[in-house]
C-alpha cells in the first residue's frame, strides 16, 4: 500500500487530492480520497480534523481497506483541497511522542510495562501495569522523562518484517495474531523502537514538557 501524505510527512498541513469515491453512512456523508494528509483514528490517536474544499472535516475512520472522511456536507467526486486544522495535529504529535518516551523510560529506569494509551484533548492517559503508584515514584519518572526530552533525541521511522523484531529489540503491541509482514516502526533514537501507526514530533525536545 502506498504511504499516505500523514506519515509521509506529520507538518504538512494543504495537499491537493482526488476524491475517488463518496457516499453516506448514519446520515453523515464521506469521501474517499486518492491521498489524504488527515490521521484516522487508532492507536489512541484521535482522528485529525480540518476541511476538504467547502466541506469542514468532522471524522475520520477506517473502513476495511478504506479511510473515509466524514463531512459537514457532501463533496463531489474531482479535485479537491485538503487543509489540515493543525493545532490539534501539532498537540497530538506532542502527546504521542511523550507517550513513547515515558513508555520508554518506566520500562527501562523502573520495570513498568504499558498496557494502554489513550490521548484527550487536555491530557493523556497512559496506563502502566503497577497497582498504585507513590507521589516520589511519580516524580522519579517525571524526572527522568524531562532528561531524555531535553536530549533531543531524534524520531525517525522505517520498515521492517516481523521476523526480525527480536534482533532489532523492537517493542511491539496489538499486532494481530500469526500476523507476517512488514511494520511501521518508530524510532527514537537510543531509547525506543515501538511498532505505531500515529504522528510524531521530529524529535524529543519538541514535546516541551510531560507532567505527571
Amino acid at each position: 500500500m502506498t504511504e499516505l501524505a500523514y506519515h509521509r510527512n506529520a507538518y504538512l498541513t494543504e495537499l491537493d487530492a482526488e476524491v475517488v469515491a463518496a457516499g453516506e453512512q448514519s446520515g453523515m456523508p464521506f469521501v474517499v480520497l486518492s491521498d489524504t494528509l488527515f490521521f484516522p483514528e487508532g492507536g489512541g490517536q484521535p482522528a485529525d480534523r480540518g476541511r476538504l474544499g467547502y466541506a469542514e472535516l468532522l471524522d475520520v475512520q477506517k473502513h476495511g481497506e478504506e479511510i473515509r472522511h466524514y463531512l459537514s456536507e457532501p463533496v463531489p467526486l474531482g479535485p479537491v483541497r485538503l487543509e489540515l486544522e493543525w493545532p490539534r495535529r501539532w498537540d497530538h504529535m506532542q502527546q504521542h511522542t511523550g507517550q513513547h518516551v515515558l513508555t520508554a523510560v518506566a520500562l527501562r529506569d523502573f520495570g513498568w510495562r504499558t498496557t494502554a494509551f489513550h490521548l484527550g484533548p487536555e491530557t493523556s492517559d497512559i496506563e502502566l501495569d503497577v497497582p498504585r503508584l507513590a507521589r516520589e515514584k511519580l516524580d522519579a519518572l517525571e524526572a527522568a522523562v524531562a532528561k531524555e526530552i531535553r536530549a533531543a533525541r531524534p524520531v525517525t521511522y522505517r520498515s521492517a518484517n516481523v521476523a526480525d523484531f527480536e534482533r532489532l529489540g523492537v517493542r511491539s503491541r496489538l499486532l494481530p495474531e500469526g500476523f507476517t509482514g512488514t511494520v511501521r516502526l518508530v524510532d527514537v533514537e537510543g531509547l525506543d523502537l515501538n511498532t505505531c501507526g500515529g504522528t510524531h514530533c521530529r524529535s524529543t525536545d519538541e514535546i516541551g514538557s510531560l507532567c505527571l
